[in-house]
């Protein structure tokens, strides 16, 4: 499994989850990733073996080092992926241009079918409620306003940077949260 995404968009928290045990340092209270290079954690579960890799926040890659180069070594290091999660902070306002630079730059290395096996994370989607100017609206009414808003998006940016139709259609969206 590989994970991709900004910093702070809760890869790590998201691994620690997967894996059932605090593994990945999370940034959480700093100002700052924690994540600095891509990062190994194997685990078992129900006796398979899991190999997660914990990747710094591309934006951070864009100022360390070159985002080709975190491709690269991607590239080098993981030598099979059968599951991508792509973590999006879903309480963001916007989909930001980085995003689809991002995806562009992930689907000239890796190809359009990286996207079969990719599932987009919507993180801290326990945290999206709706603003006072849509008081009228119940959470759960505006939570699936959010996501259809979200997944039309990702599906475009996906068709905008030349990911088939098909594709694009088919990528799995999934909001995760802490419960609370």
């Amino acid at each position: 499994v590989l994970t991709l995404g900004a910093s702070g968009t809760g890869k790590s928290a998201l691994i620690n989850g997967l894996i059932g045990a605090e593994v990945a340092k999370e940034g959480g209270e700093v100002l700052y990733s924690e994540t600095r290079q891509l990062t190994c954690y194997k685990a078992k579960k129900k006796d398979t073996d899991i190999i997660i890799w914990d990747s710094p926040g591309m934006e951070v890659a864009n100022e360390s080092m070159e985002l080709e180069k975190l491709v690269t070594d991607i590239q080098e290091k993981v030598r099979e992926v059968d599951l991508i999660l792509f973590c999006t902070n879903m309480t963001s306002a916007r989909f930001r241009q980085g995003y689809h630079q991002n995806a562009k730059i992930i689907t000239k290395a890796f190809g359009d079918m990286i996207w079969k096996n990719a599932v987009f994370v919507l993180t801290f989607a326990n945290q999206v409620k709706p603003p006072p100017s849509k008081k009228e609206t119940s959470p759960t009414e505006y939570f699936e306003e959010r996501l259809r808003e979200w997944r039309s998006e990702i599906q475009a940016a996906l068709l905008r940077i030349g990911v088939s139709n098909t594709l694009a259609e088919s990528v799995k969206i999934v909001p995760a949260g802490y419960y609370d």
